[in-house]
């Protein structure tokens, strides 16, 4: 991809994450690159999913407490 693709996926997500108020969902969302540079296999798609699956387990699980 490069680091200008990079480089703006890194600035939406952070943006997003801002906009959203779920600054600390980036910890987890980012075992996702942490991942990708080990490894390029099977087991990467694994870990992703995992990791996409926490991230939103945890956003929900936010939305679902939070008062309206």
């Amino acid at each position: 991809m490069g680091d200008t693709g990079s480089l703006a996926l890194g600035a939406a997500m952070a943006g997003l994450a801002l906009l959203t108020r779920t600054e600390l969902l980036l910890i987890v969302l980012g075992g996702l690159y942490v991942t990708v540079t080990g490894s390029v296999v099977i087991r990467f798609w694994i870990i992703a999913g995992i990791c996409a699956a926490a991230a939103l387990g945890i956003f929900y699980s936010d939305w679902v407490g939070s008062p309206r």
